[in-house]
């Protein structure tokens, strides 16, 4: 059995090369949304989804087509770990220039013997190198990290600094479907129960204390999240938006959208990675719109809507 070592260098490196082979599947994303400018907002959606698949993907296809695509994953490097871990040990260490040992050159230890008693005539040439390889005092030299270990922490950072975005935004929207409850809007109630019904999905509604919403949470069972004044517009507006989030719960968007959040945290640094993945969510809602005002919703009216959804937020 073969073992592999996982290290910020090979970490640093795979990344690397992940990106660079990211940026060209986004580039043939957008050649192909192109190409299909004019076809439905729903197909433009499988288009940049079918890209952020492929960016995934990438470095599993890596590892059983060695020959096609260039290995990606950081354990790329097929060497034993004890083979591997020598080598790192008989190394030569990458040290800063210490003007310590240009003060103070010493050679072998028969040369640090002579130099502390003061006798000098035993001492050698190589006691003068400015490069040996023995130090008066070690601890004085210090180890410079690689750019490998640099990029990787800034890396575990910036993934660190985009998981506390997202604790904190699922958070509030938490609290708000724990604060909200449905038992004072038996109308808008039975009006999505009805909807969803025809829709063949079951799904649990919470009205927000505040003007939060209309939007999805969860899986199974899907909670709307409807805002506090929603029981205020038209029956024909309510139909529309809640129509608009069961399109969502219907094409399994949260799925896509959880898929999106993981891959946003580990390209949080990429524009090519984050463009495609504002292009997956962007055609999300079009194909959600466009699949209410086949429902026989007016375009007029329904834009209207929007615009009132837009105000309150």
């Amino acid at each position: 059995m073969t073992y592999f070592v996982l290290t910020t260098d090979s970490i640093a490196t795979g990344l690397l090369v992940w990106s660079l082979y990211a940026a060209l599947i986004v580039l043939m994303g957008v050649a192909s949304s192109w190409v299909f400018r004019k076809r439905s907002a729903s197909l433009r959606h499988s288009i940049w989804f079918a890209t952020s698949m492929c960016i995934v993907a990438t470095p599993i296809v890596s590892l059983w087509v060695p020959g096609i695509i260039p290995r990606v994953v950081a354990t790329a490097q097929a060497r034993p770990i004890f083979e591997q871990a020598n080598e790192m040990q008989t190394r030569e260490p990458r040290t800063k220039r210490n003007p310590w040992n240009e003060l103070y050159p010493v050679g072998n230890d028969e040369d640090l013997a002579s130099f502390k008693s003061g006798d000098e005539s035993n001492l050698t040439q190589q006691s003068f190198s400015t490069n040996s390889a023995s130090v008066l005092n070690s601890g004085r030299d210090f180890v410079s990290p690689s750019l490998g270990f640099i990029a990787t922490t800034c890396w575990m950072f910036g993934m660190l600094i985009y998981w506390s975005r997202i604790y904190r935004a699922r958070r509030k929207l938490f609290f708000a479907f724990r604060r909200g409850n449905s038992a004072q809007h038996a109308n808008v109630e039975s009006l999505v129960g009805k909807l969803a019904r025809a829709e063949g999905i079951s799904v649990e509604l919470t009205v927000s204390e505040s003007e939060v919403g209309p939007l999805v949470w969860g899986f199974i069972p899907a909670k709307l999240l409807l805002p506090a004044s929603f029981h205020q517009l038209p029956q024909d507006s309510q139909i529309a938006a809640i129509r608009h989030e069961l399109a969502h719960i219907v094409r399994r968007d949260e799925w896509v959208r959880w898929f999106l959040v993981f891959l946003r945290a580990a390209f949080w640094f990429h524009p090519p990675v984050r463009y495609c993945c504002d292009q997956v969510q962007l055609f999300a809602e079009k194909a959600c719109d466009d699949q209410v005002l086949r429902s026989g919703h007016l375009p007029s009216l329904y834009s209207e809507l929007l615009l009132h959804m837009g105000a309150i937020h």
